[in-house]
């Protein structure tokens, strides 16, 4: 097995090529040779590359910078960023040196109210239609805290992560996150809120710029539903979700491309009735009779119950805690237990 090599500070001086030559995930991955996971995992500091993906990133690099090198990569950072060609403000914006992201709101007329975001608190599961426009449903997995900055919301879906202030109010979640490990890109949330204790399931709209080089702006469709039902899963940080958030969403993309079938993998987590809400239809009548001209997600087709979310509209008790069962499992924070046998006198 190849081995690898360390680099100084080799994340952020790939976030600052990435963000020089305009290299999406995708592109970043081609041009070394590897899967967009081994990218990623790159970008978030979770593993080093090879002495080959280096020398093949270099070669990459050179076409548009020339004279780059691989002992540039030794540089250190304000240098290596002066050899790319970025200013100091280019390099003080960089997701390294700018430390944990700490995006805030700011300059908003009425104070957030905290406490309306206490039904939310925990670890949730979420869908929506992957951003590439193929038509198949995207794990993610989030978290609702409270910290000294207020109500807040941490995001993966694998390949990008993030975390944002959240604005909650009675009827309403809004919540904005910073993107990355690029930080080049925000998503907004927004979400049919609800008035219970705790709330099981909640649904809206998600917008982004889509992670390929088109950066196309997309909107979709979403649902989170609560894994924490049963069990206390406080100390599961949403970081360490990534890595089995992201098998999940390489293998459905797999499937999808062997069998035709964008739904095949989703459905083993959730029932095909919940995974179809992220398919709305547009111009045409619903079963109510309304016509949607615009993308849209009313609280009268909400998942949650009226207005309070303490149930489900398709979901009862009991499926939910089979399906948030499933889903902790497909992030390896449930294991399966073994079943166990009991012998009788003419077993061997």
């Amino acid at each position: 097995m190849p081995k690898s090599i360390e680099i100084e500070e080799f994340s952020t001086k790939l976030g600052l090529v990435a963000k020089r030559l305009n290299w999406s995930g995708a592109k970043l991955a081609q041009q070394a040779g590897v899967d967009k996971s081994a990218a990623a995992r790159w970008l978030n500091a979770r593993s080093r590359p090879t002495d080959h993906s280096v020398m093949q990133l270099t070669k990459a690099i050179v076409q548009s910078i020339p004279g780059f090198t691989k002992s540039d990569w030794d540089l250190p950072l304000d240098q290596f960023g002066a050899r790319l060609g970025l200013d100091g403000a280019a390099l003080a914006r960089s997701p390294g040196a700018r430390g944990p992201a700490q995006l805030r709101l700011e300059g908003l007329r009425f104070s957030p109210v905290t406490e309306f975001g206490e039904p939310y608190l925990g670890l949730w599961c979420g869908f929506y239609q992957s951003a590439t426009n193929g038509g198949r449903p995207r794990l993610g997995a989030g978290r609702f805290f409270i910290n000294d900055l207020g109500l807040r919301f941490s995001f993966t879906e694998g390949d990008f992560s993030g975390e944002g202030p959240v604005l909650a109010s009675r009827s309403h979640l809004q919540c904005l996150i910073d993107i990355g490990p690029l930080h080049d890109r925000l998503a907004f949330f927004i979400c049919n809120g609800v008035q219970a204790p705790r709330a099981l399931a909640i649904d809206g709209i998600v917008t982004v710029m889509a992670g390929d080089s088109t950066a196309t702006p997309i909107a979709s469709t979403m649902f989170f539903l609560r894994i924490d039902l049963d069990m206390a899963l406080d100390a599961v940080e949403v970081g360490s979700l990534s890595s089995a958030v992201m098998q999940v969403n390489e293998r459905a993309r797999e499937v999808h491309e062997k069998t035709g079938n964008p739904l095949a993998v989703m459905s083993e987590l959730v029932p095909l009735d919940i995974l179809r809400t992220l398919y709305p239809v547009v111009g045409a009548a619903h079963a109510d009779g309304q016509i949607d001209h615009l993308l849209r997600s009313p609280v009268a087709r909400s998942l949650a119950s009226g207005s309070t979310g303490d149930a489900t509209r398709r979901i009862n008790q009991a499926l939910l805690s089979e399906i948030s069962a499933k889903e902790r499992r497909a992030l390896g924070i449930e294991r399966t237990r073994p079943q166990l046998r009991v012998l009788g006198p003419s077993d061997d």
